[in-house]
C-alpha cells in the first residue's frame, strides 16, 4: 500500500474520529480507558491507511501537544501492525514514559517500513 492509496474522504473520516476520540479522551489519564473509546476502535478498524495518517500526524504534533494526557497512539499502533504481521518497535526500557523518544522510535519504525518518509 502506498500512501497516494488514501482518499480525500479517508483521510476527513480519520480527523473526525481522531479528533472525538481526543475530546472524548482528553481528561482521562487511563490508556485503558482511552483505547476502550469506540473512535479508537474505528481508527484501528481503518487498518493500514491509519498507519501513514498516524504517523503524519505524530510528525506534526508529537503527542498532540495541545493535549497534555492524550498520548495514546502507541497501543492503536501495536493494535494495527499485529494483523499485518509486522513486528512493531522495540522501545528501549530506559525510553518507556518519554514520549518525544518512543515517537521517534515509531516514526524511525515508520520510515524503515515505507509507511512515512
Amino acid at each position: 500500500m502506498k500512501r497516494f492509496d488514501i482518499s480525500e474522504e479517508e483521510e476527513v473520516y480519520f480527523t473526525l474520529i481522531k479528533t472525538h476520540w481526543i475530546l472524548e479522551t482528553c481528561f482521562h489519564s487511563s490508556s485503558t480507558v482511552v483505547n476502550a473509546n469506540h473512535n479508537a476502535h474505528r481508527i484501528i478498524a481503518m487498518g493500514e491507511k491509519a498507519l501513514f495518517l498516524i504517523f503524519e500526524d505524530m510528525k506534526k504534533e508529537p503527542c498532540f501537544e495541545k493535549y497534555e494526557n492524550f498520548c495514546h497512539w502507541y497501543q492503536i499502533l501495536r493494535a494495527i501492525v499485529k494483523p499485518l504481521n509486522l513486528e512493531p518497535p522495540e522501545i528501549p526500557y530506559e525510553m518507556r514514559g518519554q514520549i518525544y523518544n518512543m515517537n521517534d522510535v515509531w516514526i524511525s519504525w515508520a520510515k524503515e517500513h515505507n509507511y512515512a518518509s
